[in-house]
């Protein structure tokens, strides 16, 4: 010992230096976890559907963030500047002059990209002179880590001057407060700094482990310098009298040490994680600071001794002997009181109102009331609940089922979407408006989609996945067989015949955009003569220039409105104009008379001179020619199998029939007749093949009326890989829906574990869930039975301590009923003040207060059973709260301070909520142990001595 703290001395506070030093440098490196649902059991639902969820799609992000009386331009605007690196999408949603955008991020809310995301929307946003509201995990994740980054440092800074004022009030050295500081310090340093071998530590662990560490391990440096204090006094020299006291202060410095860790080890048991990562650090840290106590100190003391010797001043603290008179006079009185508090206590603790997710608090920060509340008074909650299923399975009538889902005829899921989802042309909308798509295009867009079924008004994302597959193959080349069967995914029309469009291209292969472009380029007399030479007349082709009064026109252009020459309704005179007096007009009044008419198109005509027509129905139209003729020509042509089905031919072939085989069966009259007609046809039949003509390319101009070519080159700007891989995946496809509810009430409860029911019913295959209500029931379900395995163990393995130390069964059992009663008083507050307790947060405090200030009680037993083995019980009493009374003091000052300080400074509500639980408590706690314990002791003071093994209780008296 003398060898170790005298020659090495200098080499272990070097190897601590070195260790400090390589802890500052790690500390930056620490991993802080925001994301509480990664401490959930493997097992657990939630946890096994974010695992399927990572490998299938990833996890994203999302942020909303609300702008008030914003013009439209600047919307746009801020929309394009929101839309940066690590952005996955943008949408948009106004109302009453407000806009919200709903952002996805490309990874997790909790990502360092996520975080540098909001950073830099937020030094964005306030270059702006609009008020803004933003919120979201990803916020809520900045904020947060924002906080703690800047108030851990403020804490300790109030910490510290505090604890040293504490520490000099209850010394008699104005150093030795420094010295504890000092080593309590260098242990949380090294206690941060090796958390960066943990592959991360939850925010609230780092946000409290090095005040709780501060406050909780105080105690280890006191003793071994009350210790060594009074060895000085008994005359020893400095390094014997540290030899001394380093021996006897060791075994209580453990058991205290052990007591403490005893109750971290118990929440080491939960299956929710979190209480492995509290319990991890909390317990290494009274580790390290043992090993800095048990090594370092005693050096400490060595090199700084002249320094310490030097500070002494008179103690503040006095101790009051009539405190112990009015101890006694009350021994009867206060256990009755304290059971009376400890029965109330434990009932008024079960009657908590707990919550079970972090975010509740979390959003009772100012900021996020605020933010929270501006939004949600807008636009409501948009809560994503996202199903995860086989992708082969039709999701449409499962989002119709979900949708009908209620409680009290009321639902809540603002809309659903997937792959296979049948969307009306506003659903889609929402979803497409974020590719630049105008409400002509969505309508293009369903016409096009749905060309086979004119009554069908949904389109699924299927459907657009599909058809923008299609779309991409706009610039392939095809011939025209292929380009027939292409067309018809697009239109349902008729389009029999495109060989006129490859022949005016002279091309044998032809992508459906050049086709599209040749049509509705403007060109001029010269360049459509050019085109049409030889096919059409130079007159036909000016004709349409004159009417149109254009110098340039399309291709479109001009094939409308000779079918609409064509297709023009004429009277006698008009027909004969048109045809230019090339036929008689007695010659055109007779073919009006025969059919009937009144006024025709040149189409009309040319139509009924092919219409199939049988013998009787021919007879009836040439009514002046004899009818034995007619019916010979019929016998003949369905000789010659010439006749259509149903013994049918036209105008166009039986009157050359006739007239090349009967003509010398025809009188003068239908000679004439049948002279006219052939006339008329041949007219005709030059208007019948320009028809052909127009007709071929008619089909493909009338396909451009329905094909708006600015709506395609929208849809080639939307991605369909992104389309098809934001919903399905490798084996799985999703169903994300938004859910007008928080994540946790009741009614947001019972909602949910409806919607999973009904799930189950429609899908009875496997499939995952993932919501942030089911994560909280996931956390909910674990934690209730984690209370009682933490609760267990902490009490078993603090008996266990305890009896060990005491060789004693009614000590540990005295102690453990003490301080569990203290744990339910300060865990009844919450419940009879009214206030929401987070049910980890009760937990982890019960199990902190249990292994933290049973030490109190430790002390004052062992100094009532040290003196009772040479004093009276009464006398035992007194000399035990004398010689314990300033250490309890001090210790649970520092804890008292420690917790209220994170409850007062922390903007952080769940850190703020703990530290007063852990402050209240320790209030609780020392008031118990100075007060109650003492005249428990004496109570029970036979008991104690029957159930110690070797008390040597002095065995009469007073």
């Amino acid at each position: 010992m003398k060898h170790m703290f005298g020659k090495l001395k200098y080499w272990i506070v070097f190897i601590f230096c070195l260790a400090i030093v390589g802890s500052i440098f790690l500390i930056p490196q620490v991993n802080i976890n925001y994301n509480v649902t990664e401490y959930l059991p493997d097992d657990s639902k939630t946890k096994e559907a974010l695992v399927v969820l990572d490998s299938e799609f990833g996890q994203n992000g999302y942020l909303q963030i609300m702008i008030e009386n914003i013009n439209d331009v600047d919307i746009v605007e801020i929309k394009e500047k929101l839309f940066i690196d690590n952005v996955k999408n943008v949408e948009t949603e106004y109302k009453d002059k407000k806009v919200l955008f709903k952002i996805t991020l490309e990874n997790n809310d909790y990502d360092e990209t996520s975080q540098t995301v909001v950073r830099e929307m937020i030094e964005y946003l306030d270059t702006l002179n609009y008020d803004y509201y933003i919120n979201g995990q990803a916020f809520l994740t900045y904020n947060y880590n924002l906080m703690i980054k800047e108030q851990i440092p403020k804490i300790i800074l109030f910490l510290i001057p505090i604890i040293l004022l504490i520490l000099t009030i209850t010394t008699t050295s104005f150093f030795d407060p420094l010295l504890f500081a000092l080593i309590v310090g260098i242990s949380i340093v090294l206690n941060m700094g090796t958390n960066a071998f943990l592959p991360n530590v939850s925010y609230m662990t780092h946000a409290i482990s090095a005040i709780l560490q501060f406050a909780i391990c105080m105690d280890y440096s006191i003793i071994l310098l009350h210790r060594y204090r009074d060895c000085r006094k008994e005359g020893l020299e400095v390094a014997l009298a540290l030899k001394k006291a380093w021996r006897s202060s060791l075994v209580p410095i453990i058991a205290s040490s052990l007591t403490t860790v005893a109750g971290f080890v118990a929440i080491m048991f939960m299956r929710y994680k979190i209480g492995l990562d509290v319990g991890i650090v909390l317990s290494k840290g009274v580790l390290l600071t043992l090993i800095t106590v048990i090594f370092l100190m005693p050096c400490l003391i060595l090199v700084f001794n002249k320094v310490l010797e030097k500070g002494h001043h008179k103690q503040l603290l006095q101790r009051n002997e009539k405190y112990n008179h009015f101890l006694y006079k009350t021994r009867y009185i206060f256990p009755i009181i304290a059971i009376i508090l400890i029965a109330g206590g434990a009932y008024f603790q079960s009657k908590n109102d707990f919550t079970y997710s972090d975010n509740t608090f979390s959003r009772e920060g100012e900021l996020m009331v605020v933010n929270d509340t501006k939004i949600r008074d807008s636009f409501g909650i948009n809560a994503k609940m996202v199903i995860l299923l086989d992708k082969d399975i039709d999701t449409s009538d499962i989002c119709t089922e979900l949708e009908e889902v209620n409680i009290d005829e009321k639902t809540y899921i603002k809309d659903s979407i997937s792959f296979t989802k049948q969307m009306d042309r506003d659903e889609l909308s929402k979803f497409t408006k974020e590719y630049g798509l105008t409400d002509s295009d969505i309508n293009s867009l369903f016409k096009i989609i749905n060309n086979k079924d004119i009554t069908k008004l949904t389109v699924s994302l299927e459907d657009l996945s599909k058809y923008l597959i299609e779309v991409q193959k706009i610039n392939n080349s095809m011939s025209s067989d292929e380009m027939l069967e292409y067309l018809e995914f697009f239109y349902s029309g008729e389009i029999n015949n495109i060989e006129m469009i490859y022949q005016l291209l002279a091309s044998e292969k032809i992508s459906l955009l050049e086709i599209i472009t040749f049509l509705e380029t403007e060109y001029d007399y010269e360049q459509m003569s050019s085109i049409f030479g030889g096919i059409l007349s130079t007159s036909d082709i000016m004709q349409a220039y004159n009417y149109l009064h254009k110098s340039k026109i399309t291709i479109k252009e001009f094939i409308d409105f000779n079918n609409d020459f064509l297709s023009t309704q004429l009277d006698i005179t008009s027909m004969a104009m048109v045809l230019n007096n090339s036929v008689e007009t007695q010659d055109i009044e007779m073919l009006y008379g025969m059919f009937g008419r009144i006024t025709m198109s040149i189409k009309e005509i040319i139509i009924y001179m092919n219409r199939p027509l049988t013998a009787l129905e021919m007879k009836n139209i040439f009514a002046n020619i004899d009818g034995n003729i007619i019916d010979y020509a019929y016998e003949e042509l369905k000789n010659d199998n010439v006749l259509l089905e149903g013994d049918k031919t036209s105008i166009k072939v039986l009157i050359p029939f006739i007239e090349n085989n009967f003509s010398e069966y025809l009188d003068e009259q239908a000679r004439a007749l049948f002279t006219s007609f052939n006339n008329q046809m041949v007219l005709f039949g030059e208007y019948e093949a320009k028809i052909n003509i127009l007709d071929d390319i008619s089909g493909l101009t009338d396909f451009i009326d329905e094909f708006d070519l600015s709506s395609l080159s929208a849809y080639q700007n939307i991605d369909n890989a992104l389309i098809k891989d934001e919903f399905v995946g490798i084996k799985y496809q999703r169903i994300i829906l938004t859910i007008d509810l928080p994540e946790e009430n009741e009614t947001s409860f019972s909602y949910y574990e409806l919607l999973n029911d009904k799930l189950d019913t429609l899908i009875p295959e496997e499939h995952y869930v993932i919501a942030q209500t089911l994560s909280v029931l996931d956390i909910k379900n674990t934690s209730s039975n984690d209370y009682l395995v933490a609760m267990i163990i902490s009490i078993v393995l603090v008996f266990i301590i305890i009896m060990i130390s005491f060789k004693s069964l009614a000590i540990p059992m005295i102690l453990i009923v003490l301080i569990e009663g203290a744990i339910f008083i300060n865990m009844s507050i919450p419940a009879l003040i009214d206030q929401k307790l987070l049910f980890m947060g009760y937990l982890i405090v019960s199990c902190i207060q249990l292994g933290a200030t049973i030490d109190y009680g430790i002390l004052m037993s062992n100094r009532y059973i040290t003196n009772r083995k040479e004093h009276s019980r009464k006398e035992s009493m007194a000399l035990a709260i004398k010689e314990s009374m300033t250490s309890i003091l001090t210790s649970g000052s520092i804890l008292t301070v420690a917790g209220l300080l994170l409850g007062v400074i922390s903007d952080v509500p769940i850190i703020a909520i703990l530290g007063r639980l852990i402050g209240i408590g320790a209030i609780i706690s020392v008031t118990i142990v100075i007060v109650v314990l003492p005249q428990v002791l004496y109570i029970a003071d036979g008991f104690i001595a029957k159930t110690t093994f070797k008390s040597g209780f002095k065995l009469k008296s007073k």
